[in-house]
């Protein structure tokens, strides 16, 4: 049995391999392109190879080439690969011999690989991300513009239907009036092209057996649903929402002491787009869930708003967990009382077990 550990780069990869007994039997720099070089390289491997890799520049399509082969990829932590072996000597020769070793001494702190096709689904939302982020960019400017040459408006939404008839109305010198046009333009193709991708992530939630759970929690429509299930995978790969709330960087950090216990702001590690999809829905759900605005309300009073709205994120994690999990839709504690199959029993806010048949 070998172990490959690959330190990668845009166009090559070093790699070293390690046999059973951890002796280095082979280093070698493998380009990119063409793409055989690197197919070819390692087709002289038995099936039960295990290559490491990080989750850098390019890891994706060559994690799939080498899946292709057989072989079992697996993905290293990057960030607790150097804390356990970061040294003075820093190559990428050294870099690759570390992960083949790590893995072969069980020490290996991995992270998840996601299948091929869940990769694929994530890409969708992340395409709209990015084209969102660039309408935002392209608003700011028309803004800046309008504060530079003095032009003021009491719109609340300038980009709205009136808004629009007000910009497309003013009277601007060249280069201004040609270079707002121009924004506009981009604006909604934007729009356009943003819209045909919500309308692929809302007929995919409609179809996907556990998505289509998630829009009934209050705060949560289809896009966030979309976000959720592509970002968590396989939810069973969490053996408690706990461990989900750690992965999306939703638990406070903690330092000990002997018997002294401080527990500070959000670790902030994990998956940046699930901990922001839960905070914009926390923000949602404090507005149309009455429980949970009481809730939310006494938690701002002591500690601020800040501190609510991520508690509330963070309750949202167990009920998103409950609903995958238990595969059903979201039940409000007003809903189960009323079908009066509840006990009396108190009832932590918006966690409620399904209905009795």
């Amino acid at each position: 049995m070998f172990y490959v550990g690959m330190d990668i780069h845009k166009r090559f990869s070093q790699v070293a391999v390690v046999d059973e007994s951890g002796e280095v039997v082979d280093q070698h720099r493998l380009n990119h392109t063409p793409r055989e070089e690197l197919t070819d390289y390692f087709k002289q491997f038995p099936k039960d190879t295990q290559v490491i890799m990080e989750p850098t520049c390019g890891w994706s399509w060559l994690s799939d080439d080498i899946s292709d082969l057989g072989l079992e990829v697996i993905l290293a932590h990057p960030l607790k690969v150097r804390l356990i072996a970061e040294s003075q000597i820093k190559t990428d020769k050294v870099d690759a011999v570390v992960l083949a070793q790590l893995q072969r001494t069980s020490f290996l702190p991995q992270a998840y690989l996601a299948p091929k096709e869940i990769r694929k689904l994530r890409d969708l939302f992340r395409c709209r991300c990015g084209l969102v982020r660039l309408r935002t960019i392209l608003k700011l400017q028309i803004h800046a513009l309008l504060i530079r040459l003095g032009i003021f408006h009491s719109f609340s939404d300038l980009f709205g239907k009136t808004g629009r008839a007000f910009l497309e109305g003013l009277e601007l010198e060249s280069p201004y009036k040609e270079n707002l046009g121009r924004q506009l333009r981009v604006i909604d193709l934007l729009y356009k092209e943003i819209r045909q991708i919500e309308k692929q992530i809302q007929k995919r939630v409609s179809q996907d057996p556990q998505a289509k759970h998630l829009p009934t929690i209050p705060g949560v429509g289809a896009i966030l649903a979309y976000l959720f299930t592509t970002e968590i995978g396989e939810i069973t790969r969490f053996s408690s929402a706990k461990k989900l709330a750690s992965y999306c960087g939703l638990v406070p950090s903690v330092k000990q002491s002997g018997g002294f216990v401080h527990y500070g702001h959000l670790t902030k590690t994990g998956n940046t787009l699930l901990r922001w999809g839960f905070i914009e829905a926390a923000q949602v759900a404090i507005r149309f869930n009455p429980e949970l605005k009481v809730w939310a309300e006494k938690i701002r009073r002591k500690k601020g708003s800040g501190v609510a709205i991520c508690a509330v994120a963070r309750k949202l994690v167990g009920i998103v967990y409950q609903l995958l999990t238990q595969e059903r839709d979201y039940i409000s504690r007003k809903d189960v009382t009323q079908a009066n199959s509840w006990s009396s029993r108190p009832v932590h806010p918006l966690v409620v077990p399904p209905v009795a048949g």
